[in-house]
């Protein structure tokens, strides 16, 4: 996924660039939190761009949709996970109601958050090819 966008902070070996709502999102229905604003992104500075410079700025579409997975999926499936084992639960202690499976599927997804974050924040999940990457610089 490609993207144009304006350099407007500048940071040592890393820049930040600002997007606005791409061309591609004009029919778009899906309701996204983008719409109609500005992103911020920083990325390395690799060009030796200034603040104002109009870049192009790409992202490898399977890294994208990786971290969307990894984002959204893992902690949905851990929800029902967490449902199915409260159900297991339920049926080995002959419990009624479904209070536990419920709480477990919270405490699932919960915990499947913190598990990410910690991740990243140790660096185990950060890599490069999850960062976009400055493909040009545009001299206006």
């Amino acid at each position: 996924m490609k993207e144009i966008g304006i350099v407007v902070q500048k940071s040592g070996n890393r820049a930040t660039i600002k997007f606005y709502e791409n061309p591609h999102c004009s029919g778009c229905k899906a309701g996204c939190s983008a719409k109609g604003k500005e992103r911020l992104i920083d990325v390395d500075d690799e060009l030796g761009v200034k603040v104002g410079d109009t870049v192009e700025v790409e992202m490898e579409e399977r890294y994208l949709l990786q971290g969307a997975f990894l984002s959204y999926m893992v902690p949905l499936i851990s929800f029902f996970v967490g449902y199915l084992f409260g159900s297991v639960i339920n049926n080995l202690f002959n419990l009624k109601g479904e209070s536990l499976p419920i709480a477990l599927s919270f405490t699932f997804l919960f915990l499947s958050y913190l598990i990410i974050k910690f991740l990243f924040d140790k660096g185990l999940l950060k890599s490069s090819k999850f960062e976009p990457k400055l493909l040009r610089k545009y001299e206006v």
